[in-house]
């Protein structure tokens, strides 16, 4: 019988962005997050928008992901969490 087996660490937190400390991908999800609401605020003061319900539900989606981002960067930041992840295992531990 086969079953899916998932490689999940059971000392990491399940709300975490990375699985083992990377930079690139919260970074990036800052930096869109950033451009999203730029351009969104452009929208609104260079064409003289109104702000409407999905305006309001995207601007608080963009502020969720950079806030989820920045609590990754600084979880892994803190007690030599991304150097201590990468070290080799014992796969039985």
């Amino acid at each position: 019988m086969r079953r899916p087996d998932a490689r999940v660490d059971p000392d990491l937190p399940r709300w975490l962005l990375t699985g083992k400390g990377g930079l690139v991908l919260p970074l990036l999800t800052v930096a869109c997050a950033l451009l999203m609401l730029s351009a969104i605020g452009a929208s609104l003061l260079l064409a003289g928008g109104r702000v409407t319900p999905v305006t309001v539900v995207v601007v608080l989606a963009a502020l969720g992901a950079a806030a989820w981002a920045v609590a990754d960067l600084v979880w892994w930041s803190r007690d030599g969490r991304r150097a201590t992840v990468r070290l080799p295992r014992d796969p039985r531990a």
